[in-house]
């Protein structure tokens, strides 16, 4: 799978290589790939506050 770069104006590149697509719909296993760097979450900012805000995740597309 070809890698994924996120880029934002006068901010390095974030290189990201998937290594093949995961999908769970249930919130908790998302957000546990994403601790342990299986992938990307994306979901409501409720759900991923505690994390977030203890520093567990980071969010990396805010601005857009």
């Amino acid at each position: 799978m070809p890698s994924l770069e996120f880029h934002y104006v006068g901010q390095d590149r974030l290189p990201e290589v998937p290594n093949g697509p995961r999908v769970a719909s249930v919130i908790e296993i998302q957000q546990r790939a994403a601790v342990d760097r299986l992938g990307i979450v994306y979901s409501f900012g409720e759900f991923l506050r505690p994390a977030l805000d203890n520093g567990t995740l980071v969010p990396i597309l805010h601005d857009w």
